[in-house]
């Protein structure tokens, strides 16, 4: 350690950290103007009733259920959290995303100073003459460049990857508590199993901040192997078999929980069936695009344009390709040169490990298909990368200062050229994600005719907008390019529904269940159309089968409950709204339905209830309140229905103001 370290020179550290945290705020505040993009933004936020309540449910579905993606109940709270104080004004969602980033870049710059004071106190030979100026210059860099690196814009402006800025939260504090443990004097320099085996309050905060990162996101399973890269080098822990199998013990707790992780994390994704076989993707081909990755990622960190987000799997790779067979072939060179530097230069072969273990969960081993590469996995892998590039910034302000002047004006110029153009290209790419036609437009102008998910996406995101025949067309590029995925059938089947082609929208739901038997919502979108058209013993035909497929799909009761409402079952209906408000409380047209059915019953106090939880879920609109007024006025409660009248009134309703001024004495009836 460097014990002659000052209070001031602390101050100046801090001082450090906040700056470039600061810096990478400020440059990530457009990311508040961003809206939620249909790519898991729609699924995991805006349509997931989970969390909207912090409830015991809530917590108990959040620590248990693996239907919707891998296990993360850490992200699941914050995002609850998020819903609590902002709704879904994707602003709110933003700002927190775009604060963790400036908290991690803080902390970014706080873990390399450390690293260094470590690095220099350990194998002062690896980094000469390394002074606290030169700390704070490698750090200061390193912390700036993982704050403004376009890389990390998909981290940060992607709400969904919450779960890479919350895993590199845990993750790096973790180290940062690992160290006091494993750093110092008696722990480098004694020998013997009681040097590893002694817990304290540093390892135990290492450990449970290991636990939050693993519950963030599976990546963090590589922890115990990092420590270990640590132990090697810089603390100079492991200079042996014996050692290394100490170590491991040490660090046994790490290793079940990862082990844990990684078993549940497995198990989920063949539930899910997101694990390709090795008959469709072989072992030798995942190698080679995992090599071409490897270097990929460094490519984009030294020269980050093109970026996009998405990048299809290679159609054609083999060890005759000599694009990938070079990468391969360069991944095992860089690898053997850093192994034989590693007496006289560790600080490479140690950079080398750590980036190449951080990587290995998302290389494409296991799951090889849909993208080859993915921005948003570098966001704490190039860490290493960065510190290199620290150090080699101190190297050339030193050389700068050796001659003169004029070339420390030219280093100084060179860097803020860099600092600037790496925040344009940030801005740039932040931009890409504002919303869902930016997003998925730039991918299909950068790979026309490559990715399916681009030319589907995008078609919602027409639909959303109401222009229906440029979504057909997109959801029939994508239908063209994978005829094999039902998702494609179901949005174009909904979309022209809308248009009135009804038996062209049950064609593709019949497809889209043909190729995918139990697809709830290719029911549910059937026996809307044949609902639409008449033939109601189809529709309830439909609508059962999406409930048998999909108990949890809380639109497949609801229009069942319209359906049983229509054809003069009204307990029925109210038996499907009860389940449909049960699956997602957070639906106003189920409370509105219900309502509706509850007031035809003469049941007035539930239907106020119902039409109430319709006006704390949607405020802004008119006729639930005139609705709610009737009821009023029925039940003789005259005060009530004139205050929701004026409240009527206010929001522009011509009905609401006549009946105030006693034209109509009855407000409009209907669903909102």
């Amino acid at each position: 350690m460097r014990g002659d370290r000052t209070m001031q020179g602390n101050r100046f550290r801090a001082a450090l950290a906040a700056g470039v945290s600061l810096a990478a705020v400020a440059l990530y505040l457009p990311a508040l103007r961003n809206g939620f993009v249909i790519w898991d933004d729609d699924v995991f936020i805006v349509n997931n009733p989970h969390i909207r309540s912090l409830n015991a449910d809530f917590f108990r579905w959040a620590f248990t259920d693996m239907s919707m993606d891998f296990w993360r109940p850490v992200v699941w709270i914050s995002q609850a959290l998020d819903y609590a104080f902002w709704g879904l004004n994707p602003a709110g969602h933003h700002l927190t995303g775009v604060l963790l980033h400036g908290l991690n870049t803080g902390i970014v710059a706080l873990l390399v100073m450390r690293l260094l004071d470590v690095f220099s106190a350990a194998r002062p030979g690896d980094l000469p003459s390394l002074q606290e100026r030169d700390i704070l210059i490698s750090a200061g860099t390193a912390g700036l460049l993982f704050g403004i690196h376009p890389l990390h814009v998909e981290s940060v402006a992607w709400v969904t990857t919450r779960t890479d800025l919350l895993y590199s939260l845990f993750f790096l504090l973790s180290i940062l508590s690992y160290l006091p443990y494993a750093a110092g004097p008696a722990r480098r320099t004694e020998r013997g199993a009681g040097r590893y085996g002694s817990l304290n309050r540093w390892y135990v905060l290492s450990l449970g901040l290991f636990v939050l990162a693993a519950a963030s996101k599976p990546m963090a399973v590589t922890l115990p192997l990092v420590l270990l890269v640590l132990d090697w080098h810089p603390l100079g822990r492991l200079q042996n078999l014996r050692d290394l199998f100490l170590l491991a013990r040490e660090k046994i707790l790490f290793f079940i929980i990862s082990f844990a992780v990684s078993v549940v994390t497995m198990t989920g994704e063949r539930a899910l069936d997101t694990i390709t076989s090795l008959d469709a993707v072989p072992l030798s081909v995942r190698i080679l695009v995992a090599a071409k990755a490897v270097l990929g990622y460094i490519g984009k960190m030294v020269l980050p344009v093109q970026l996009l987000p998405y990048y299809p799997y290679p159609r054609s790779v083999s060890l005759g390709n000599l694009e990938y067979a070079s990468a391969a072939a360069l991944v095992i060179a860089i690898t053997a040169a850093c192994f034989l530097a590693a007496r006289k230069r560790p600080v490479w072969p140690a950079v080398w490990a750590f980036y190449l273990i951080s990587l290995l969960p998302v290389l494409g081993l296991v799951k090889a298909r849909g993208a080859s590469l993915a921005d948003r996995y570098t966001y704490l892998t190039t860490l290493g990368l960065f510190l290199l590039a620290g150090l080699g910034a101190t190297r050339i302000w030193k050389k700068a200062e050796l001659r003169g002047r004029a070339f420390k004006l030219t280093a100084a110029a060179a860097a803020a050229a860099i600092v600037v153009v790496l925040c344009f290209l940030t801005l740039k790419q932040i931009a890409v994600w504002n919303n869902t036609l930016s997003l998925w437009t730039s991918v299909i102008e950068a790979v026309p005719n490559r990715v399916p998910t681009a030319y589907n996406n995008r078609g919602m995101a027409f639909e959303d907008l109401g222009m229906f025949d440029r979504a057909v067309a997109d959801f029939t590029a994508a239908i063209e390019l994978d005829p094999s995925d039902p998702r494609h059938y179901v949005n174009r089947g909904r979309v022209l529904g809308n248009l009135g082609r009804h038996e062209a929208a049950i064609a593709d739901a019949s497809k889209a269940i043909a190729l995918n038997p139990a697809y709830a919502e290719a029911y549910t979108n059937r026996g809307l159309e044949y609902l639409e058209t008449g033939r109601f013993d189809r529709a309830l035909e439909d609508f059962t089968a999406a409930v048998r497929s999909k108990p949890s799909y809380a639109d497949a009761y609801l229009n069942r409950g319209v359906l049983y409402e229509r054809t003069g079952r009204p307990a029925l209906a109210l038996a499907d709204y009860d389940a449909a408000i049960a699956l997602d409380p957070g639906d106003h047209l189920a409370y509105g339905n219900r309502a509706g059915v509850y007031g035809k019953l003469g049941r007035s106090d539930k239907a106020i209830e119902d039409w109430s939880m319709v006006i704390a879920l949607q405020p802004g609109y008119a006729e639930p309140y005139l609705l709610r007024a009737r009821l009023y006025a029925g039940t003789g409660r005259q005060d009530l229905a004139e205050r929701d009248l004026e409240t009527a009134c206010s929001l522009e309703s011509e009905a609401g103001c006549e009946a105030l001024q006693g034209r109509d004495a009855r407000p409009l009836a209907g669903a909102p």
